[in-house]
């Protein structure tokens, strides 16, 4: 049995836990999550709520008696109670979403002698790592775990300067499955815009971009889902921009209204950047996706997003902060759609070879020793 632990499940933005806890090892995977239980959408063993009272369900979600709660030693009884489950459901091995659940997460793998695998994301080997503590946890967790898998080199290097053993790391990033992402119809001159309205995402350049290239253009039209602190500076400036009627703002939305949205989208739009506090993206799912749907990618030379996007190739790329230039790439897909489908064609050739959720569970099955489910099967 592989054991996933989350703190939450089935956030719109952390589809990258849902696709794990799918793929990897389907049908012997079981949940170790904050989240209250029974954990809806999840279909399997749970422990649940480790942040309170810790709960178990088995598959059919019948839920085991809940144990006492010693007063004042939560962690010490989070760690018991980690411990036992991974044991009842003879758990092979652990992976831990996020560097700082894999910190607390390492007792409870010790005691029950389960191998510990954590999957670090983005803020947690960047912008995490100012602080003398939360690097020194992490150097524990180095020694003890079994394995680090990161979405790219770029974080890959920030956790071996900071002390991970090379050796240790493995970059596997989240994969999409094409068959979700079919090819766009490409509709002329539609833009889409997917992730949350934060710092490191900065949505506010996006629409500057998106404005000066489309001034001259009534047909072009941006499409952006998510939400966040930003979002009300950014309706505010649509409007005040006199092209308001051409944008629309969807806030958060589940995964299958992002996929219809690819389906008919032209052009992806992500000026991610580095955040004040060092926060920066890992290798982001949504502009993955886009590739896979064989829309042209237009976003920044930032953390891994180089990794995939082969400049010029299989997207476009400008500089951090730089909306100027993005507006002038997007001003030239939109004027010249067929060199954005080739593009976009290229885009979805390098997923398929490169980045399927089939090659990189595969991967990931190998690096911890679990069994291909086809075999199994």
């Amino acid at each position: 049995m592989f054991a996933l632990a989350s703190r939450h499940y089935g956030l719109s933005s952390e589809t990258f836990v849902t696709a794990h806890a799918r793929r990897i090892a389907p049908g012997r995977t079981a949940l170790v999550t904050w989240s209250p239980g029974p954990v809806a959408g999840f279909a399997g063993p749970v422990l649940c709520d480790l942040g309170g009272r810790p709960q178990a369900f088995d598959a059919q979600g019948k839920a085991a008696p809940p144990p006492r709660l010693p007063l004042g030693r939560l962690a010490w009884f989070r760690d018991r109670a980690v411990a036992r489950y991974l044991q009842d459901i003879g758990a092979g091995c652990m992976m831990a979403e996020f560097g700082g659940l894999g910190v607390e997460m390492l007792n409870g793998a010790r005691r029950a002698d389960v191998p510990l695998f954590v999957h670090f994301h983005g803020y947690d080997a960047t912008s995490h790592l100012r602080f003398p503590k939360i690097v020194r946890a992490y150097q524990r967790l180095f020694g003890a775990a079994q394995g680090v898998f990161t979405p790219s080199a770029f974080i890959a290097d920030k956790l071996i300067g900071v002390g991970c053993p090379p050796g240790l790391i493995h970059v596997t990033p989240c994969g999409v499955e094409p068959a979700d992402f079919p090819l766009s119809e490409r509709r002329p001159g539609q833009c889409l815009a997917v992730g949350r309205f934060v710092e490191k995402k900065a949505p506010h350049l996006t629409l500057r971009a998106f404005f000066a290239a489309a001034r001259n253009r009534p047909e072009a039209r941006l499409d952006l889902v998510g939400d966040g602190p930003l979002l009300a500076g950014c309706q505010a400036e649509a409007a005040a921009s006199g092209l308001g009627a051409q944008v629309r703002f969807h806030g958060a939305q589940p995964h299958q209204v992002v996929r219809a949205l690819m389906r008919e989208a032209s052009v992806f739009l992500q000026h991610s950047v580095t955040g004040a506090d060092g926060d920066t993206e890992g290798l982001p799912v949504a502009i993955l996706e886009a590739m896979c749907s064989g829309v042209t990618v237009i976003s920044t030379r930032h953390s891994g997003i180089p990794e995939a996007v082969e400049e010029g190739r299989s997207g476009l790329l400008v500089d951090e902060g730089d909306s100027v230039a993005m507006a002038e790439m997007l001003g030239r897909v939109l004027a010249d759609p067929a060199w954005g489908a080739d593009l976009g064609q290229a885009a979805r050739q390098r997923i398929e070879a490169r980045f399927s959720i089939a090659r990189i569970s595969a991967l990931q099955r190998t690096i911890m020793g679990l069994p291909d489910p086809a075999a199994a099967g």
